[in-house]
């Protein structure tokens, strides 16, 4: 058992919090059951698996008995502590190898996809993924994003969603050729459109694209689009958060779809 919080393995987990550990070792942790399950279902295979039997529930058993007793370590209270993030991880942490995945790697089928350009919150992010989940989006891109898949606050909000939709992030030209090459119709949310988003074209082929929280989408974003559209604001504020503005157009893309 570790018991001690300057144990080497307690200090990489603690590093795995900053983006450049992360992306120098390509490897990342998740923090809980339903979130280390869905990772796997996703394809993500463990490297290494912590434990505190102080805190595991029954159902963590499932995960423990499909590791490798070579990839398993125990931890004790003060050495878990330190190394989580979340206050209730169940008693697991999970190290997996990273994936990277490439544009010309999506395979998409005219599905709709969720574009977002320079989102700083990783609970914007982590909804965004869920919310992409729950409605079938068929991958989402991030652009100038200082954001990664990975980041520990992104995969709890997103509840373990986020290993489920592909995720890419790249420039904006590249992403912009992409979907030309691609025949997807740009729909961009602006509070200065004109154009409601339910009068707007969200069936198979859209890529709907939001801003950043600050500045929404940028001027030069916004020339490419081939729609404009606007969330109507009947009330003082002018503008929804990103995360519930892209609930509300992702979820009309599906609606318009199913008709």
């Amino acid at each position: 058992m570790i018991t001690s919080v300057q144990n080497p393995k307690i200090k990489r987990l603690v590093k795995l919090r900053d983006r450049k550990n992360r992306v120098s070792q390509e490897i990342f942790s998740v923090e809980g059951e339903r979130e280390i399950s869905r990772a796997l279902l996703s394809g993500y295979q463990i490297f290494e698996l912590y434990v505190c039997d102080d805190y595991c529930s029954l159902s963590a058993t499932t995960v423990i008995e499909g590791v490798s007793p070579d990839s398993l370590f125990y931890l004790s209270k003060d050495a878990f502590a330190k190394a989580t993030v979340r206050s209730n991880s169940d008693g697991l942490i999970a190290v997996f190898h990273s994936k990277s995945f490439e544009l010309e790697d999506l395979n998409l089928n005219g599905k709709n996809l969720l574009i977002l350009e320079n989102i700083e919150k990783p609970g914007n992010l982590g909804a965004l993924l869920r919310t992409a989940d729950g409605a079938g989006i068929g991958a989402v891109i991030s652009v100038d994003s200082p954001l990664d898949l990975y980041n520990p606050n992104v995969i709890r909000s997103s509840l373990g969603a986020a290993f489920s939709v592909p995720f890419v992030s790249s420039s904006l030209e590249r992403v912009v050729a992409f979907l030309r090459d691609n025949n997807y119709r740009i729909v961009a949310a602006s509070p200065n459109a004109e154009l409601p988003y339910f009068k707007s074209d969200l069936r198979e082929g859209a890529a709907i694209l939001l801003g950043s929280e600050a500045e929404g989408v940028s001027s030069k974003a916004l020339s490419f689009a081939d729609q404009k559209v606007t969330i109507p604001m009947l009330g003082v504020a002018d503008s929804l958060n990103v995360s519930v503005a892209g609930a509300v157009l992702i979820y009309e893309s599906l609606r318009q779809s199913s008709i």
